[in-house]
């Protein structure tokens, strides 16, 4: 095996921005293509300069689960829906034992989050998927996966109000189907779910959340909106509601038993109750929060329901409850799945983003989360879906003084991972939906091993390895991008913002928008916005700051476009350059063909030298910014690294992948041990032993110096 030969000091930290929670977007840039260089004859590397192998180390795990579904018509097919982390449908084809991910998060409208899903009852390759943007109907073909938005026909760039919940096929009537929009509209398909035409309005306060039909009659349906159940029975015409009390919240899931329509379970933040007369009256029989609830399709005798506290069973249709949970290692139970033919294998959820999706605390471990599977009536679990990962990758960072403390953020998803054993399992730090982690855009590590975080939601910081985060700025929750600290004085950090015209949470009173650099002097604790020539307020990003090695004072930064801007002024974008501290700025841009500038390195050996990672490749100024000239990389380059011990050696993170130049970016090669793929962050600790590339939508690789 070829190995990596590398001394480096420094941390590179990088990731590379994409559509909010909608798939990668390449950037296009504002400016011309850069010149195409002299081509030079290929060098040969000095002796030790050996060209680094990375290998992957073990997957993010996949834990947030929001729906399961066995295929009635072929009983060893399980679908599974993810929100956030390892965003997509996955399918299993031998129920359960292992899973494949069949639709990503996509862009140009696909599902950038999934709510609920349905599977066709006599197809089992046919699956309406609901989401916040539209309603999907997807189809497994021997050619590959096909989907179409069925509601709306066009997909919306941005529409808050759409938000499809709870699809639901009519069982004796499948081409009979229901939907809920966020509005409080049921919509009706008569064709499959391939259009669908509004039938009612629920008046509730809360979104509908639920929805059964009953497995005899299609015009016989049940809703959970807000705190009450409502049923119809002449296909969503009229509603009457019929449990109204004790739920404690929006009843979350139902089952009708397949031996007697009038036999309705509905699972509620309540407890799970139960009717046996078509829902003219309820009983409590589950006195626990329950998240959702299944009765065997071959035993009706037999019913599970998901809880906080495990999986509870009765045998005796639902009147008394026995919980199970041996083998499970984390019980937060959300969606369940019961095998078609055999009531003793059921599929289970457990899943950490039900603590903060149902209003519980955060738990203190996060370790086990996942898939779990029974065969013998849930007397045991078994964890399984080790296939089931997360793939978003988005920043990577280590800590300076122990490569084997990694961190990796992720995008649109449960946020930070850690790992104390050099990659070889990860655990999810504490975090919740709505804070800096679910969106990560640079993580920064100090030489004292306090951890920085920057997100479309603000900014933390932690100093006891992400247990915990405190908030910085907290009443200004900008959209915090670039950051960093100074090698000369730890007390001296820069944070940069990106452009956006409002405030995410609406909660800022002194929000202000447009790219603007911030300033603290004590380790990040305060912070004074500076930036004097500066085009503070432009529709620009600040990607990426530069410390020079020889002059505490002179600092760089770089702007870029962003993913969502669109009109930006040429004259805002590009590198800038404070010679006070960062009081004053002025355009450092001579030669610069691009401005839409992802990265920016100092040479910690040769003053002056500074290389800038752009859209259409790298650029290289050994003036100190006063001019620079394009060096090849025809690529879009998200992250530089350079080695400080072995100046000529740097490596930029691409679309297509690592590259590497042992000369000073004269001439670059891909490292083929690392996928073609987005590599969006790039890290390495002080001591250069070990080199970490995060690549978007398959892992972390990593290399060790030998």
């Amino acid at each position: 095996m070829r190995r990596l030969l590398v001394v480096a000091v420094g941390l590179v930290i990088g990731a590379l921005v994409f559509s909010a929670c909608g798939g990668g977007e390449v950037l296009t840039p504002t400016s011309t293509a850069a010149p195409t260089p002299t081509p030079t004859p290929t060098p040969t590397p000095h002796p030790g300069a050996v060209l680094p192998e990375l290998v992957k180390v073990a997957d993010l795990p996949g834990g947030d689960i929001v729906d399961l579904a066995f295929a009635a018509s072929k009983p060893n097919v399980v679908y599974l829906a993810s929100f956030t982390n390892a965003m997509g449908i996955w399918r299993s084809d031998d129920a359960g034992e292992t899973w494949r991910q069949v639709l990503a998060d996509s862009a140009a409208g696909g599902p950038a989050h999934i709510h609920r899903i349905a599977v066709h009852p006599t197809d089992p390759d046919v699956v309406l998927i609901a989401g916040p943007r539209n309603l999907i109907k997807m189809v497994m073909a021997e050619g590959g996966v096909q989907w179409k938005s069925v509601y709306p026909p066009v997909v919306p760039a941005e529409d808050p109000t759409i938000h499809m919940f709870a699809p639901a096929f009519s069982p004796s009537m499948p081409s009979v189907a229901y939907v809920a929009h966020k509005q409080g509209n049921i919509l009706k398909s008569t064709d499959g779910g391939d259009t669908w035409q509004a039938v009612s309005r629920i008046e509730s306060e809360g979104r509908i959340a639920s929805i059964a039909v009953d497995p005899r009659r299609p015009d016989t349906v049940y809703v959970g909106a807000g705190v009450t159940v409502f049923k119809s029975t002449d296909g969503g015409g009229e509603w009457q509601p019929v449990l109204a009390q004790g739920t404690d919240g929006a009843p979350s899931d139902f089952a009708i038993s397949p031996a007697s329509s009038d036999v309705v379970f509905a699972a509620t933040p309540g407890g799970l109750f139960k009717t046996s007369d078509g829902g003219a009256t309820w009983r409590r029989t589950l006195d626990h929060k329950a998240h959702s609830v299944q009765v065997a399709p071959s035993d009706s005798r037999v019913v599970y329901a998901g809880t906080p506290e495990g999986v509870f069973k009765s045998s005796d249709g639902g009147e008394t409850w026995v919980p199970h949970t041996t083998g499970m290692d984390y019980i937060n139970v959300g969606p369940l799945a019961v095998h078609p033919t055999d009531p003793n294998t059921v599929i289970a959820g457990s899943n950490i983003n039900l603590w903060t999706r149902y209003g519980g605390p955060f738990p203190a471990s996060t370790q086990g989360e996942g898939i779990y599977k029974t065969t013998d009536g849930g007397i045991s679990w078994v964890r399984k879906g080790n296939e089931f990962i997360d793939v978003d990758v988005i920043e990577v960072a280590v800590d300076p003084d122990n490569p084997d403390v990694v961190y990796v953020g992720t995008r649109c998803s449960r946020g930070l991972y850690r790992s104390v054993d050099g990659g070889a399992s990860w655990a999810v730090r504490a975090t919740d939906h709505q804070k800096t982690t679910h969106y990560t855009m640079r993580l920064a590590v100090t030489m004292d091993s306090v951890l920085w975080l920057t997100s479309s939601y603000g900014m933390d910081w932690s100093s006891d390895g992400g247990q915990t985060l405190q908030a910085t700025l907290d009443k200004q929750r900008r959209h915090f991008h670039g950051i960093a600290i100074s090698p000369h004085d730890p007390r001296l950090m820069f944070v940069g913002t990106v452009s956006q015209g409002f405030d995410p949470l609406q909660v800022q009173a002194t929000y202000y928008p447009g790219a603007r650099i911030l300033r603290s002097t004590d380790g990040g604790r305060t912070w004074l916005e500076v930036g004097e020539g500066f085009p503070s307020g432009a529709d620009t990003a600040i990607e990426d700051f530069a410390f020079d090695p020889f002059d505490p004072e002179v600092i760089y930064a770089s702007t870029s476009t962003h993913h969502r801007i669109t009109g930006v002024l040429s004259d805002t974008l590009g590198i800038y350059k404070s010679s006070d501290g960062g009081q004053t700025w002025t355009p450092a841009n001579t030669g610069l063909a691009d401005k839409n500038v992802h990265s920016i390195v100092a040479s910690p050996v040769k003053e002056g030298l500074l290389y800038a990672g752009t859209t259409t490749g790298v650029f290289r100024s050994t003036d100190g910014g006063g001019t620079w000239v394009y060096i090849g990389l025809s690529e879009h380059v998200h992250r530089l690294l350079i080695d400080p011990a072995e100046p000529s050696f740097l490596y930029a993170g691409t679309d297509n992948g690592l590259f590497w130049s042992f000369n000073g970016g004269d001439t670059w090669q891909r490292l083929e041990s690392v996928p073609a793929k987005p590599v969006t962050g790039l890290a390495m600790d002080a001591q250069g032993r070990v080199l970490y590339a995060a690549v978007n939508t398959v892992g972390v690789f990593k290399g060790v110096k030998p």
